[in-house]
């Protein structure tokens, strides 16, 4: 079964997960923040709007800091994440 599976979509499966788990967590505070801290109505397209903006900023964030080797994966091996064998 796992070897339908190659190598070359490790890093990019990584990205999406970490995008997706932001955006759900995100979206979550969100709704915890507006219904503590607001009276008024919301507006359901702005929040999912704002939310997929400023995770995939982050996620944006965070791989650029990886690609500029600023943080570090060590649970993954660096061969993958550069394109090598």
């Amino acid at each position: 079964m796992w070897g339908r599976f190659s190598s070359d979509w490790l890093l990019p499966g990584m990205i999406v997960g970490y995008w997706l788990s932001n955006l759900v967590g995100i979206l979550l505070m969100q709704a915890g923040a507006i219904e503590v801290f607001q009276s008024q109505e919301r507006n359901l397209k702005r929040e999912l709007l704002w939310g997929v903006v400023s995770s995939s900023i982050f996620t944006i964030g965070v791989v650029a800091l990886i690609q500029l080797k600023i943080l570090d994966l060590p649970a993954v091996n660096s061969a993958l994440l550069v394109g090598g064998q």
